[in-house]
């Protein structure tokens, strides 16, 4: 695996611990057999997952009852597109 950088990672995931939150989940879901949202040549679980965030194909949401976090796939490649805008301009929100 290639080393990724944690701070551009926390950055998209909302910070530090809700990029935690997100891998654990995350890798849970594909153990469980969730098809991956990216494609990349490697079954490194934790690659798949960093790269999944960092194309913003997943984010942490609260749950509806308020009483956790759930992984929610993101649209956002198609609006990019449409307004010309990077992943890289976007702001984060926490």
């Amino acid at each position: 695996m290639k080393p990724y950088d944690l701070q551009e990672l926390s950055k998209y995931a909302g910070g530090d611990f809700r990029l935690t939150v997100l891998v654990q989940k995350r890798m849970k879901e594909l153990n469980s057999g969730a098809k991956r949202l990216v494609e990349i040549d490697s079954n490194d679980l934790m690659e798949i997952v960093y790269h999944e965030i960092l194309e913003n194909k997943i984010k942490l949401v609260a749950d509806d009852d308020g009483g956790g976090s759930a992984i929610e796939q993101t649209n956002e490649d198609s609006v990019r597109d449409l307004l010309g805008v990077s992943p890289s301009s976007r702001s984060i929100k926490d």
